[in-house]
């Protein structure tokens, strides 16, 4: 089993064509003041499809953050480690 701190959480998202432009984080929202890397995954996951764009983000604050957007159920979660 991964640890929990794996796991990824919702969170709420700002987003422009899909792409995160604000990200709710630490309470607060925040504007998103660069997209440092972009990666689609599609898979099946113990016979459950996967698609997930993922975004590393820097925060205005200086914060770093790797969020997805689940393609399948249109919802964002943040991946609780950074790329």
């Amino acid at each position: 089993m991964r640890p929990a701190s794996f796991n990824p959480e919702p969170v709420d998202v700002i987003s422009s064509d899909n792409v995160p432009v604000q990200v709710h984080f630490k309470r607060k929202m925040h504007k998103v003041q660069e997209i440092t890397n972009v990666w689609r995954v599609d898979d099946s996951w113990w016979s459950r499809p996967a698609s997930r764009m993922y975004y590393a983000l820097e925060l205005d604050g200086g914060s770093r953050i790797t969020v997805f957007h689940d393609l399948l159920s249109n919802k964002w979660y943040r991946q609780n480690w950074t790329a």
